[in-house]
């Protein structure tokens, strides 16, 4: 009886320790996708949506206090889309390459490749190359449309139901579009 105890209990332990690991992983990868604007890209999705919402149901006459209502839900949604991004990654990449991405995405380089690419001295421009020319950066390249295409259906599945259960709450109010 004592060994089905202990065995139990290096079991647990060692459950709990992959979970702790992967959570590790996860908070590994939306890290990156923070730093490589990913999260403020979805910000500015959210906002964009709720600006072609707010014209929609102009003559609806929706006060101010229920945009705000409906719009607290920001945080929790934007990180909920990234999280779903994460899975993307998840996929395609593990621990030490998702360092790997974020330490050079980390760096005066990758911002400046973020931000415009046109503008990358030539060290920079070398710094790139060997990105380009690491395990990581090949990687990168190789799963690149896989990425592309499980993130376009993420953010499609996403905008889709924000836009749904968003109308969905302002017709539960009473308030519809006026086309």
């Amino acid at each position: 009886m004592k060994i089905k105890s202990l065995l139990l209990t290096v079991f647990s332990l060692f459950c709990f320790s992959m979970m702790a690991q992967e959570l590790t992983r996860q908070e590994s990868i939306v890290k990156y996708l923070t730093i490589n604007g990913t999260h403020a890209q979805y910000n500015s999705a959210y906002d964009q949506m709720f600006d072609v919402l707010e014209q929609q149901y102009k003559g609806a006459n929706v006060p101010a206090a229920v945009w705000t209502e409906v719009k607290s839900q920001k945080p929790m949604v934007v990180n909920q889309v990234v999280g779903m991004l994460a899975s993307a990654y998840r996929e395609s990449f593990n621990k030490g390459e998702i360092n790997n991405l974020i330490a050079f995405y980390s760096s005066g380089t990758g911002q400046q490749v973020l931000q415009d690419p046109t503008k990358l001295t030539a060290e920079q421009n070398q710094e790139l190359a060997n990105f380009h020319g690491s395990i990581t950066g090949q990687k990168m390249f190789d799963e690149r449309p896989n990425l592309e295409k499980n993130i376009a259906q993420i953010s499609e599945y996403w905008s889709r139901d924000l836009y749904k259960s968003t109308v969905d709450a302002l017709s539960a109010k009473g308030y519809h579009a006026k086309f």
